[in-house]
């Protein structure tokens, strides 16, 4: 009887042990899968972070050049100087925007493989005005090649409009700077259509270009693949705009395809989901430059680069206007509340995003916060996917990519003066 219970006991005994044994390993196995989310979660920051400064980084010296590129382009046609000079601002201007897509199509590469999650838009803009922009972007360099550049929207629902502008726009630009390259003659044809039943809009770019060997098409989304990728190849490029296209689909529940035959032409198709508005699309997209009104404007330009706020400074020369500056967000949001306190507010805010002291994004949820509400617009290098939203949820009123467009930067500014 004593042996029975002896090992009895025994038994538990060993029981308990094993159950305190399982127990410890699945709190160590909990702390260390928690501790990897932790790691992976710090390096996706750190990722971001160190595409943000590179980002800032390489696009200040390029925002100098575009800036002063413009400048002199416009003194130049306005005066009588000897155009032979033109000729090589519009290179360096071409120069600087190859430069600049790359870059940012490397970054947006980056990116994706860094597992960063990238946000769309939630804004809504209609398809005609994505493919009036569309037009606008490509007409010279078709007409350079004497290549027809057709639109064919007939099919297409005239209040539609979609949520994911930003990257539809990217990826149609993306598949246009690729048919104007592989195309040498005939014509590029921008399509589009809306099924009403799937509640999708059809996009095709056609060209009449070189077109695909079949046994290549497998790969064409790949990155880094190159239809020729001899040292003695025809075009040029990185290998990564398709791939940063396809990607870019997929996070929009979007579907890119192509189909090709050699020699004869490619057909890239982008389908996307849709939604429909009141929206009035009778109204074009007019660049025009500031109309000055009675009451002289207040604008501060708050940015830490010097060259950035000479550039700047000298676009909105164009208007009547006391401009005031600041190296950063400290000095704004001092200059700015004073400013309301004594009833001579500022008019406008343009708001440099990355800054010593105090950035951007602390400086405007700061001047929200003590209940300033006039116009901030984000002038920021930092422009990939995403980077909009960012600003506008920390209260700015709107958003340009640095290289400013000198057209884009008066239409913006005309919108909220």
């Amino acid at each position: 009887m004593f042996d029975s219970v002896f090992l009895f006991g025994i038994s538990i005994f060993v029981l308990l042990v094993i159950v305190c044994v399982l127990t410890l390993r699945l709190r160590n196995n909990k702390a260390t899968q928690e501790n990897l989310i932790n790691n992976n979660l710090n390096l996706k920051k750190t990722q971001e972070n160190f595409l943000q400064n590179m980002s800032h980084e390489l696009q200040t010296p390029l925002i100098a050049i575009k800036g002063c590129a413009e400048l002199l382009e416009s003194w130049i046609t306005s005066n009588d100087f000897d155009k032979k000079y033109l000729d090589k601002i519009i290179l360096i201007k071409k120069s600087e925007a190859s430069l600049s897509d790359k870059f940012n199509l490397v970054l947006n590469y980056s990116k994706l493989i860094s597992g960063v999650q990238i946000h769309n838009s939630t804004e809504q803009r209609s398809i005609v005005e994505v493919l009036n922009s569309l037009a606008k972007t490509f007409y010279e360099d078709c007409k350079l090649k004497n290549i027809d550049l057709v639109i064919d929207s007939e099919k297409l629902k005239a209040d539609t409009v979609c949520s994911h502008f930003l990257a539809i726009e990217y990826i149609l630009n993306q598949l246009m700077q690729n048919a104007v390259e592989f195309t040498k003659f005939g014509q590029i044809q921008i399509y589009a259509s809306t099924d009403l039943n799937l509640k999708t809009i059809h996009f095709e770019i056609r060209d009449t270009g070189c077109g695909i060997e079949n046994e290549k098409i497998k790969n064409i989304f790949t990155p880094f693949f190159q239809v020729e990728a001899s040292s003695l190849r025809q075009f040029t490029g990185l290998g990564l705009g398709l791939a940063v296209c396809y990607q870019m689909a997929l996070q929009i529940k979007a579907v890119l395809q192509v189909e090709s035959e050699f020699q004869k032409g490619s057909v890239f198709k982008l389908v996307v989901p849709f939604s429909e508005s009141n929206l009035n699309l009778n109204d074009e997209c007019k660049f025009t430059r500031l109309k000055n009104d009675e009451r002289i404007k207040k604008i501060i330009l708050v940015d830490d680069s010097p060259d950035n706020r000479l550039v700047i400074q000298s676009f909105l020369s164009q208007i009547t206007a006391n401009i005031c500056t600041a190296e950063n967000g400290h000095e704004a949001v001092v200059q700015i509340l004073k400013a309301e306190k004594e009833n001579d507010g500022f008019d406008l805010v343009l708001m440099d995003m990355q800054m010593p002291i105090m950035d951007g994004y602390q400086a405007t949820r700061l001047l929200r916060q003590r209940g300033f509400s006039r116009p901030i617009i984000a002038i920021t290098a930092h422009n990939l996917i995403g980077d909009r939203e960012k600003c506008l949820a920390a209260g700015c009123s709107d958003y340009l990519a640095k290289p400013v467009e000198l057209s884009i930067f008066y239409k913006k500014i005309n919108a909220y003066l």
